[in-house]
């Protein structure tokens, strides 16, 4: 964790209730600071992109009036058919445990967790890992997790601008296992809305920003050989290679996605 927090301080460029608690100082052009640790939620939006709520933590000690950069874990909850279920999970996440939460307690930033479904009837449909079945569905709810959650990320710097946190355009996003797999995945497909990357666990083999290795074709999430068939945009390799990005894998895991097709 030392270490993920280190690239993000590195890259950051810096010069559970649901109300936010602040105190003044004797200046009243001082900026006011958080008092207590808030976790916030906010409605799913079909209309402005999003199809599920989302959940905002706001670290204590957090300053208003001062830009900063907002930090995305996407959930990563298992397989159950309950979206309840899924929420809980995330607001775990979101507030007591987890990667994402300790990063955004020590830098004291906002921290972002969707609250996307995994169908345990459906469980084919890695959602949590923005595996292939996702990326290609065209079911309603789950279509383009990846741009779903870039709405989500628009309608947090609204929320967050209107209760005094400005937002810095691009984001930090990391990421454990699944969330790790989807930080991963979504940092290549758009490079140029994340500030930086930091993940792990990510099942032996991250994405490869290529179309072929030794004349056989990779495609996503192996490689990127029919991505811009699947998406409709080109590749940005140029912005991918200079994105800031670790990765790390403990030398026991053995979860190889390549090895088990239901993981890609």
């Amino acid at each position: 964790m030392k270490l993920l927090l280190a690239l993000l301080l590195v890259c950051s460029c810096l010069g559970c209730s649901s109300h936010t608690k602040h105190t003044t100082t004797s200046e009243p052009s001082q900026p006011l600071v958080l008092v207590t640790d808030t976790l916030l939620k906010f409605e799913a939006q079909p209309t402005l992109g999003f199809n599920f709520d989302y959940l905002i933590y706001l670290p204590k000690g957090i300053k208003s009036d001062s830009t900063t950069h907002l930090l995305v874990e996407t959930n990563n909850t298992g397989l159950n058919d309950s979206i309840e279920y899924h929420e809980r999970g995330a607001r775990h996440a979101a507030s007591k445990s987890g990667v994402g939460i300790y990063i955004s307690k020590r830098l004291r930033i906002p921290f972002l967790v969707p609250i996307f479904p995994r169908s345990e009837t459906n469980w084919t449909f890695y959602t949590h890992a923005l595996d292939r079945d996702v990326l290609l569905t065209k079911e309603p709810d789950i279509e383009r997790l990846d741009l779903q959650l870039l709405a989500m990320v628009e309608d947090a710097k609204k929320q967050l601008a209107a209760r005094g946190y400005p937002i810095k355009e691009k984001f930090f996003m990391t990421g454990f296992s699944a969330s790790g797999t989807f930080a991963n995945r979504f940092s290549l497909l758009h490079p140029d809305k994340v500030k930086a990357t930091a993940y792990g666990g990510i099942n032996a083999i991250p994405i490869l920003p290529v179309s072929e290795w030794e004349g056989n074709k990779l495609p996503y999430p192996l490689g990127i050989a029919d991505m811009e068939e699947i998406t409709g945009q080109p590749v940005d390799i140029a912005g991918f290679r200079q994105l800031p990005k670790m990765l790390f894998m403990g030398a026991l895991d053995d979860n190889d996605a390549v090895r088990l097709r239901r993981c890609l």
